[in-house]
């Protein structure tokens, strides 16, 4: 028999108050710090995500990381800091939203019921149908009524099974099985309660949406969220992402409430693609192959901030010429202690080398037009040109139009240059910062090759699971080509070689100052 569907908006119509018991509930005032039957904040990065007044909030960390202990207290905690209403009553209204009603029952009412005891209101709902919670809470600030109802979409239109609602909390839960059509709805539907002709003039009731989940492949919509476009929602103020630690790194949240070998079971028999998005808080990789670099992790190799170019020192660039028809650029400095500092990327298709030179100038003529720089390519990009016949190469036509110092990398063995990225990668410098960081929002190609999609693909050999020995040729491996020609040829072959071993530490290493006459400051301005 199929389950019984309700399209909801309200299916038990309004609260009548007379009805509901008032609770004293002295741990509202600091529901924070004393907690709902004896909820606490697991870390602070859920901590933070509970004391956010973002319209939009989501928080993303490992399994038992007590993430969705913190969406169901989140309807508590904004209640408590309503403004009062003429009548002197905080009024909100929330309603969690799941994929499924079994899902919203097995996994979010479940949670629910650890932290909030159904008999402190009125309690209406069942499987597979909406619920609704009616709590009138009583501190010394006064009278507190809170709605908190729960729905599912399953397979129908999100609209239609939404229409009706008018909440003034949203909490999306495991939000990345919704889809985003659930999100950009209700964006369009806060703020209506409580209205404004029961609130004081001139006050403002918050209202918001949260949301939870463990992170996802890089193809999803919430990588589009919280990476690819999170400095620009961040900048506008009305969006936050949280993101917890690993459950295995040292500042990992709820461990209290864990068993020690929570997540070495997990580790000791789930494949590697699980673990990293399960476990450790990874972006998940496309299945289909295996990222390069494993040391890469994003909370710690990802600037917090867009990074500005250190002044008084040259940027280099990094040229990938793609097969002369999909170049790619990417800008980097090194400071004075030997940390990578990788500011922008282009990448903008298939195009000549002329077209792209282009690019490149006016690129730099908008960001970094006090800077000098210096280049590095490619061994193999002077090739492929009749210069008898007066042909231009591709590093001819690059090199003549920027009028910068473009040199070859020293080698294109890809295993090499891979290797020149990987220390770097590993490394640390003084006061135990990474070795390399790059900017959030003006790398967004390399980010995601880095997090998935610079990959070896997975084959197969003689029947048996392997892994091809080339990283696959697609859009990401241009500016990573680029990229490592950059770090490479900054660092020096020799130095990467003998790394390899553990014997020569980062020291800001400017092998290229003996290529061009023993001079260090060696970088030109195509401005000048």
């Amino acid at each position: 028999m199929a389950a019984q569907v309700h399209d909801a908006g309200n299916p038990y119509g309004d609260p009548d108050w007379a009805q509901v018991p008032a609770i004293d509930l002295d741990r509202v005032r600091g529901v924070l710090e004393q907690g709902i039957s004896g909820w606490q904040p697991p870390g602070p990065v859920a901590y933070d995500f509970l004391t956010s007044e973002k319209f939009v909030r989501l928080i993303a960390g490992p399994y038992g990381s007590g993430k969705t202990g913190a969406l169901v207290i989140d309807p508590f905690v904004k209640a408590a800091r309503q403004p009062r209403c003429r009548d002197g009553i905080r009024r909100h209204k929330h309603v969690f939203v799941r994929d499924t009603f079994p899902n919203l029952y097995a996994n979010f009412v479940e949670t629910y019921d650890e932290w909030v005891l159904r008999d402190l209101g009125v309690w209406r709902g069942g499987e597979n149908r909406p619920f609704r919670h009616d709590l009138r809470l009583v501190d010394e600030h006064g009278v507190i009524e809170l709605s908190i109802e729960g729905t599912a979409i399953g397979e129908r239109d999100p609209e239609k099974v939404l229409d009706g609602y008018q909440p003034t909390g949203v909490g999306l839960n495991a939000i990345s099985g919704l889809p985003e059509a659930v999100l950009e709805y209700f964006i369009g539907r806060m703020g209506r309660f409580p209205p404004k002709r029961m609130l004081p003039e001139g006050v403002e009731a918050w209202t918001g949406i949260s949301g939870d989940f463990n992170k996802t492949d890089v193809d999803h919509w919430l990588y589009d969220w919280c990476v690819t476009r999170r400095t620009e929602l961040e900048a506008g103020g009305l969006f936050a992402f949280f993101d917890q630690p690993g459950g295995m790194s040292p500042g990992a949240e709820n461990r209290d409430n864990l068993q020690p070998d929570y997540y070495d079971r997990m580790i000791a028999t789930w494949p590697q693609w699980k673990i990293d998005r399960l476990v450790h808080n990874k972006w998940g990789a496309d299945r289909s192959g295996t990222p390069v670099y494993d040391a890469y992790d994003d909370q710690l190799h990802v600037a917090p901030a867009p990074l500005q170019p250190i002044d008084g020192v040259d940027i280099g660039i990094g040229f990938d010429g793609g097969m002369t028809l999909h170049p790619a650029a990417v800008f980097g400095q090194q400071d004075s202690e030997g940390q990578w500092r990788i500011l922008a990327e282009i990448y903008a298709g298939r195009m000549g080398a002329s077209r792209f030179s282009e690019l490149v100038l006016d690129f730099i003529a908008k960001n970094y037009s006090r800077h000098r720089f210096y280049g590095f390519c490619d061994p193999t990009a002077d090739r492929g040109a009749d210069k008898e016949g007066g042909e231009k190469s591709w590093l001819d036509t690059l090199q003549f139009a920027l009028g910068i110092p473009i040199l070859p990398a020293g080698s294109n063995e890809e295993a090499l240059r891979i290797d020149a990225v990987d220390q770097v990668l590993r490394s640390k410098v003084h006061g135990n910062r990474p070795g390399f960081i790059m900017d959030p929002q003006k790398c967004p190609t390399l980010r995601k090759g880095f997090n998935s999609s610079y990959m070896y693909r997975n084959a197969k050999v003689a029947g048996e699971d392997s892994t091809e020995r080339h990283p696959a040729k697609n859009s990401y491996s241009h500016p990573h080509d680029a990229l490592q020609y950059l770090i490479l040829g900054k660092e020096g072959v020799h130095a990467v070689v003998t790394r390899r071993g553990g014997n020569l530490p980062f020291a800001g290493h400017d092998p290229a100052a003996g290529l061009l006459g023993g001079k260090a400051d060696w970088g030109w301005s195509p401005l000048s």
